[in-house]
């Protein structure tokens, strides 16, 4: 997979707004059989510590993006889901505005997974949250299905309110005002994720990025971009 690991993805600024797309280079996955699209990630040089970040996302339908924070230039570090998207081959649906320990025990910080109804246009219509597998315990808030709906706007601009705050960090989310996610990540409680290991990894200060994934269209469909405008941050 020598071109996903040299692809940045495809990023453009055009009338005040980011876009972030797949890079035009596909190729036939050798294991999975199907063709697949690279991304990438858009990132900070600085590196920031407790912050409050207020910024507004457009995904289209799928795709399977998110909000890096606290991150080493290899993406390691939590991600602010904004999963997009149907059920994977897992039967797993994307997730909107909870975390995901990227390469620091690789699981989502979500008691839910999401269920999206999809309509005879092939676009979301309708979301449940139903108890997921992960298994995550220590979460301080996690949003119901009927706050999500209030919160989440299809097919339209949404939101994010993210506060990181501590050396191993307590991550708030909010989408249009609603309150999703509140996680101490040190209290998480998983077989893959060693809070002292990932607090000497990462440090009190990381990069924020965007990211375009990687994967098949059912994951990233051809074509399809999210939009990201009016970038706010604000030190703690």
């Amino acid at each position: 997979m020598r071109a996903n690991n040299a692809s940045r993805g495809k990023w453009e600024v055009r009338d005040g707004m980011i876009f972030g797309g797949q890079s035009e280079q596909r190729m036939r996955h050798p294991v999975q059989k199907m063709d697949w699209g690279f991304g990438g990630w858009l990132m900070t040089d600085e590196l920031f510590g407790d912050f409050e970040l207020l910024i507004d996302a457009h995904p289209d339908w799928p795709c399977d993006t998110g909000i890096y924070v606290r991150t080493t230039t290899e993406g390691e570090g939590f991600q602010i889901l904004c999963d997009h998207r149907g059920d994977d081959a897992k039967g797993v649906g994307g997730s909107v505005g909870f975390i995901y320990c990227k390469s620091i025990g690789n699981m989502r910080v979500d008691p839910n997974n999401f269920r999206w109804e999809v309509g005879a246009d092939g676009l979301p219509k309708d979301v449940k949250l139903i108890p997921g597998t992960d298994g995550v315990t220590k979460v301080e808030h996690s949003c119901t299905s009927d706050e999500f709906r209030k919160a989440w706007r299809t097919n339209d601009w949404n939101t994010f309110r993210i506060r990181v705050v501590g050396h191993l960090p307590r991550i708030t989310t909010w989408i249009n005002d609603v309150k999703i996610c509140e996680c101490d990540t040190a209290k998480i409680e998983w077989r893959h994720y060693r809070p002292d290991a990932v607090k000497k990894l990462l440090g009190p200060r990381g990069h924020i990025a965007l990211e375009v994934h990687d994967g098949p269209a059912n994951r990233w469909g051809i074509g399809k971009v999210v939009r990201w405008r009016n970038i706010y941050l604000k030190s703690l």
